[in-house]
């Protein structure tokens, strides 16, 4: 069985998941978080067996470019080379697609806030857009929640902010 290695790095941690398949299609075998402080990726990749995993895909956050710099050159050192660099605006509009597709929801959005990024990507019958929010950015505005079916907000940054101001315009 092939696994595909999924690493989502912010500037405070490291998310992951591993797959069954080629191409990531299939069920997810593990999942964790490391701690930005403590970012040991040798650890992760010994506990997965090399010889199964067929491709590793990473996402960062622009504040986690050195990290993923030297993640990406870890892992070309152990001769993995089937890398697929994943932009963090393709990742959470990925991400908003699959939540779409498992919770039956064709109006969606899905809030992904970390320590210094925002993204709002919204589902629709026309697909995902995705839009970053800068410092002082309205996400509740762009998250629209008023006939919306669901709002999801995830990620490792401060949601209070935003999870009361939803909870407000409700």
């Amino acid at each position: 069985m092939d696994l595909v290695l999924g690493l989502s790095m912010a500037s405070d941690a490291v998310r992951w998941v591993l797959v069954e398949g080629t191409t990531g299609e299939g069920a997810p075998v593990d999942r964790g978080a490391l701690d930005g402080g403590s970012i040991e990726l040798r650890d992760l990749l010994d506990g997965v067996a090399s010889d199964r995993l067929h491709a590793v895909g990473v996402s960062w956050t622009p504040a986690a470019g050195d990290a993923a710099s030297g993640v990406l050159q870890a892992l070309a050192d152990r001769g993995i080379d089937n890398v697929v660099v994943v932009s963090d605006v393709e990742a959470a509009e990925a991400l908003a697609g699959g939540i779409a597709e498992l919770s039956g929801y064709g109006d969606l959005a899905v809030c992904i806030v970390e320590p210094e990024v925002v993204l709002v990507a919204l589902c629709g019958l026309d697909g995902v857009t995705v839009d970053r929010v800068s410092d002082g950015g309205d996400v509740v505005a762009l998250l629209n929640p008023h006939g919306r079916q669901a709002i999801f907000v995830v990620g490792s940054g401060d949601h209070e902010p935003i999870t009361l101001a939803l909870a407000d315009s409700a």
